[in-house]
């Protein structure tokens, strides 16, 4: 063992205002850090701050955490393609057919099922049988891969449709924010944006702080939380700005008339402890039974005596 390192139980050496790494810690055995604690003057007021551990900085600072996520309204974006109109692959096929006495044959090229149901209306002639059953699956499987992909069309065609619809919908949303938003900011309930920032990434912190933006930021920050409890809640959201901003004034002035009143209640109760805390009761020696008061005569009680 190290001659300089000291045993388990020998007493280990103070450092004051001293807190001691792992490393350092690690050497004596012990996991322990020595703390200097706060020092306050006879008024109660800090002169010198405690030292904070890492771990006590750490749940602190997990503390003071609060979520306050940029609103970003999100563009309308259409992620599916425009299948356009639907265009059948080629699934032809060729078949032969001859005349009244199985001669003379030729070929007729079926491009869609209605083609070959057309040749079967006119009653012609195959040559044989297998070849009649032949040409039958054939326009089966033309019939069969056409429908698969009409209908692998249909849902493209549906789910295009559908995104440019919710497009269309958002974007008057958006157009509708816009309009409520510039109503408050004509009326002065909002400040107006600067120009630069008009058009400016509105997530950037330096942008985000500018006046107008900070406040519409704020707004459409409530009206998204205010929807995300209301739908916890099952009740309709909000979809105007107007709504949004009237219910935000009327929580601030009631979280400020709260304040108020608790910061009433606490001044008094702090103004009575002063009082009550001020004021001994007096001290005297006189016999009991004995009162004692103000000097004076049976004058001073009536004077028409």
């Amino acid at each position: 063992m190290d001659k300089d390192q000291p045993k388990n139980n020998e007493q280990q050496p103070e450092i004051k205002g001293h807190v001691l790494t792992p490393e350092e810690t690690t050497d004596w055995g012990n996991k322990s850090v020595i703390v200097e604690p706060g020092v306050n003057d006879q008024e109660g007021n800090e002169v010198r701050p405690a030292v904070v551990t890492d771990d006590e900085q750490q749940h602190d600072d997990d503390e003071q955490i609060i979520d306050e996520d940029e609103y970003e309204e999100p563009a309308p974006v259409i992620t599916a393609q425009d299948p356009g109109d639907f265009k059948p692959q080629d699934y032809s096929f060729e078949v032969t057919v001859y005349d009244e006495e199985g001669k003379n044959g030729k070929s007729v090229k079926i491009k869609s099922i209605d083609d070959f149901e057309e040749l079967l209306d006119k009653d012609v002639n195959f040559g044989t049988s297998s070849a009649l059953l032949k040409a039958q699956r054939l326009a089966t499987k033309m019939e069969s891969n056409t429908e698969r992909d009409q209908a692998e069309w249909k849902k493209k065609h549906d789910a295009f449709n559908e995104q440019v619809v919710s497009a269309q919908v958002k974007q008057e949303q958006i157009d509708s924010l816009a309009a409520e938003i510039n109503y408050l900011v004509g009326k002065g309930r909002l400040p107006a944006v600067d120009k630069r920032y008009a058009n400016a990434d509105w997530s950037d912190p330096e942008v985000a702080k500018q006046p107008g933006v900070k406040e519409q930021v704020e707004l459409l920050n409530y009206m998204r939380k205010e929807n995300d409890a209301r739908k916890k809640a099952k009740l309709s959201p909000l979809t105007s700005v107007l709504d949004a901003y009237n219910a935000l004034q009327l929580e601030t002035r009631d979280k400020k008339a709260t304040d108020v009143k608790k910061a009433a209640g606490e001044a008094r109760k702090e103004a009575g402890a002063r009082v009550a805390g001020s004021t001994p009761a007096p001290v005297t020696n006189a016999p009991r039974g004995v009162a004692v008061g103000r000097g004076g005569s049976l004058r001073d009680l009536d004077p028409g005596w």
